[in-house]
């Protein structure tokens, strides 16, 4: 479970009303048979690319290129570690490029273990994710670790914070300056 920072407000994430569900949501998690509940993602338990959900890439709080992600693969499914992988860096964010098997058993959830001073790229991850278990590993570090489990449905297309006019880099004119015009004292 995510614990917000002081300045930080949770941001709601696929499966719970007000921020990241602990209850199973997918194919294969214990009590939910069938096919995911969840708006927007692939009925398809093979299809790790990123989808769009009908109203476009969902929203989240932080741009997905400044997280770092390692995935291992708890599903039993082989290969899905290496397609997942160039999913989530489809959607942007930054993988390790080396998806790994976790060790057995087979894992029921997938799961993002994160350092709690990373929460809200680790929720950010969750949206991209939808069902993943958070869990946070105080000392983890800025790399958020996935490891797939059976439930896992896919990837979700998302969409990183917009730009506030007046804010970004374009919106600062810097001009250079040489060392002929700077003036020191003495």
């Amino acid at each position: 479970m995510s614990v917000p920072g002081p300045s930080e407000a949770p941001v709601p994430v696929p499966g719970g009303p007000g921020g990241v569900s602990a209850a199973p949501v997918g194919p294969g998690a214990p009590g939910v048979p069938g096919p995911s509940r969840v708006p927007g993602i692939s009925e398809a338990p093979t299809a790790p690319t990123a989808s769009a959900s009908p109203g476009g890439p969902a929203p989240i709080e932080v741009d997905p290129g400044q997280i770092r992600v390692q995935l291992l693969n708890g599903s039993g499914r082989p290969g899905l570690g290496q397609e997942t992988d160039a999913a989530l860096r489809t959607a942007g964010f930054v993988t390790t490029g080396l998806p790994a098997d976790a060790p057995p058993p087979t894992a029921l959830r997938t799961v993002i273990a994160f350092d709690p001073r990373w929460d809200r790229s680790a929720r950010s991850l969750a949206v991209a994710l939808p069902g993943a278990e958070l869990r946070a590993v105080p000392g983890q570090g800025a790399l958020m670790q996935v490891t797939l489990g059976a439930d896992f449905a896919g990837v979700r297309a998302v969409r990183g914070p917009e730009p506030v006019p007046g804010q970004g880099p374009t919106s600062v004119k810097q001009e250079v300056v040489t060392g002929d015009r700077v003036v020191c004292g003495g």
